[in-house]
């Protein structure tokens, strides 16, 4: 049973996947500081995973009885137009009141790196959007494998360069910078940002203000 093979994620394994990753994404500061619900999450991932999914870039360790144990989500940052969160979460009153915080704040780490790496270096870059782990099988190592998979498989498959991420928390940013050698390139204090949102009677201009000090927010990249 706790024998998994990992592999790309198939397209009838999204809901499965969603799932895992919307369990993984209510444990960032950014998330439990808007306070966010699973379920509303999970119903995002789904739509989010399909386009990523269809390019081969979604990763899964499963097992016999077809269990998935790890998923890491990566993207072609340029296909974000077609994948971005604003297109899959229709319900506009939703993503303004509670997802703009999240777009914003990632918008401003990354934007202008992208920009340099796709328009002014040409080089072919892939994000790390996210990994996540089953509860139901931690401490199986199955995130590290789940991620030494896709890392081979972008590099040596879909001739990508170099990868980026953002690191939410201090437990991805050592996950990224000690175990996958990782460097850091920006960061973004959680306290001090302030959100574009105008309008919004109970959601603050600065909604993570309270985040602990010891949580930072990273973009770290590498060459593959």
């Amino acid at each position: 049973m706790n024998q998994f093979t990992v592999s790309r994620l198939l397209k009838q394994d999204i809901p499965q996947a969603a799932h895992i990753l919307a369990n993984s994404f209510m444990g960032e500061p950014m998330t439990q500081a808007l306070r966010f619900t699973e379920g509303s999450v999970a119903s995002v991932f789904t739509g989010l995973l399909q386009e990523p999914v269809n390019q081969g870039t979604v990763y899964c360790a499963m097992n016999k009885n077809n269990q998935i144990g790890s998923v890491c989500l990566c993207q072609d940052p340029k296909n974000e137009k077609s994948n971005s969160l604003p297109l899959f979460w229709k319900a506009k009153q939703f993503y303004y009141n509670f997802i703009d915080p999240i777009h914003g704040i990632l918008d401003d780490l990354t934007k202008e790196y992208k920009k340099q790496k796709i328009e002014v270096e040409k080089v072919k870059i892939i994000e790390i959007a996210l990994i996540g782990t089953s509860d139901k099988f931690q401490r199986l190592n199955l995130a590290s494998k789940t991620y030494e998979f896709a890392e081979n498989d972008l590099k040596y498959n879909h001739g990508f360069k170099e990868a980026f991420g953002e690191a939410t928390n201090i437990k991805s940013e050592t996950m990224f910078g000690q175990k996958y050698g990782y460097k850091k390139q920006k960061m973004i204090d959680y306290r001090t940002w302030r959100s574009g949102i105008s309008g919004i009677i109970y959601l603050s201009r600065n909604p993570y203000k309270n985040i602990d000090k010891k949580h930072n927010l990273w973009l770290m990249d590498k060459k593959l």
